[in-house]
């Protein structure tokens, strides 16, 4: 999610970036340049450092699957999120404030705003270099050994499961080798090709080598990096199955809503047209007030049922001698006890019933 909102922050620039281009110069002025680029070295920043957290993650689960320690949590994933945006909000807040430490200047053909890398001042050329060490040379360190050793990991695996397998599952193991080996190095080269133009640029400028930068060439690093921002959806969303199996879910919820929405036009559409060309409609009046009588028909007919019910159990509960039941045939059975059927006698205390014997017997004397 924060890769989602970081990627459609640094693309919610294009529209700028197209007026530019048509009006060709920055139409928004130093403050629009300083948003501009603000946003973009934010975002990018933002992206990149998502990235690493993604790859450490999932070496994480792979590699370690049951270690506590290493488990990423809610609370983790939260924390990762925020160090994300903090740790980009450093590096592009400084060029902001305007304390001789960076700058935002047009580039290119001065259609968009970035650092200022042809700065050849010592404070803007130390920037630009620990801003290349902090969000490229590490960012791609940590993807580089995360993903190389999540590709070691699956292929040991494989291998002693094809050990205790034996060779039906060796063709299968090959498969499943080369499908994982071709992600790894689609996900090291999309991230290698994005951002790397933009840092040689960058090392270029503050080398001193200004000959060698263009307008096209400095343009050309920028786009490289929002096209990166269009790709990471397909790339880490998209191939996810979980995500896949989500999104189909959700498509035949709609398909079905609206398949039943279109079923229940078309039946009340019909009905209307039938009710037209007849002549009963004009005796029966239309569909929903037909409905709503015979709703109150049957509601009626249910409450007569009830109070038959509630009338039969009343005359029941009277007779307590006998029970009437109808039968099928529409005649009343009463119901008696067997001829076997010995009603049980009062229980009597034999202390008090000497007693009584023995008063009785005073009393007749």
């Amino acid at each position: 999610m924060n890769l989602a909102v970081s990627d459609f922050l640094l693309m919610s620039k294009m529209p700028v970036f197209v007026y530019n281009s048509l009006y060709q110069g920055p139409m928004l002025g130093e403050i629009g340049c300083q948003i501009y680029g603000f946003v973009g070295g934010l975002t990018g920043t933002v992206s990149i450092t998502t990235l690493a957290a993604i790859s450490l993650d999932r070496y994480y689960v792979i590699v370690y699957p049951l270690d506590p320690i290493r488990k990423t949590t809610r609370c983790r994933a939260r924390f990762s999120v925020i160090f994300a945006w903090c740790y980009g909000g450093v590096f592009s807040l400084l060029p902001l404030l305007k304390i001789g430490i960076g700058s935002y200047v047009p580039e290119g053909y001065l259609t968009s705003c970035s650092y200022d890398y042809l700065d050849f001042s010592f404070n803007n050329r130390l920037f630009i270099l620990i801003f290349f060490l902090a969000a490229w040379f590490v960012p791609f360190c940590v993807i580089l050994v995360c993903y190389v050793g999540i590709c070691r990991v699956v292929m040991v695996t494989r291998n002693v499961k094809n050990v205790v397998g034996g060779e039906s599952s060796r063709h299968e193991k090959n498969r499943s080798e080369i499908r994982l080996a071709g992600v790894v190095i689609g996900i090291i080269a999309l991230w290698f090709a994005a951002w790397t133009p933009y840092a040689v640029v960058s090392l270029i400028g503050i080398a001193g080598k200004k000959e060698y930068i263009t307008p096209l060439s400095s343009m050309i690093p920028a786009l490289f990096c929002k096209i990166a921002s269009c790709i990471d959806p397909y790339v880490y969303a998209v191939t996810h199955p979980k995500f896949r199996l989500e999104v189909t879910s959700l498509v035949r919820r709609v398909s079905l809503k609206s398949n039943f929405k279109s079923e229940k036009n078309r039946s009340s559409r019909a009905w209307n047209t039938q009710c037209e060309m007849s002549e009963t409609c004009k005796i029966q009046g239309p569909r929903r007030s037909r409905q709503s009588s015979d709703d109150f028909s049957d509601v009626e007919e249910m409450v007569v049922v009830i109070d038959s019910n509630v009338e039969k159990k009343k005359s029941i509960s009277s007779s307590e001698e006998t029970q009437v039941f109808p039968t099928t045939t529409g005649e009343n059975v009463k119901l008696q006890p067997p001829t076997w059927f010995v009603p049980p006698k009062p229980h009597h205390d034999k202390r008090t019933s000497f007693k009584r014997k023995s008063l009785s017997k005073q009393e007749n004397k």
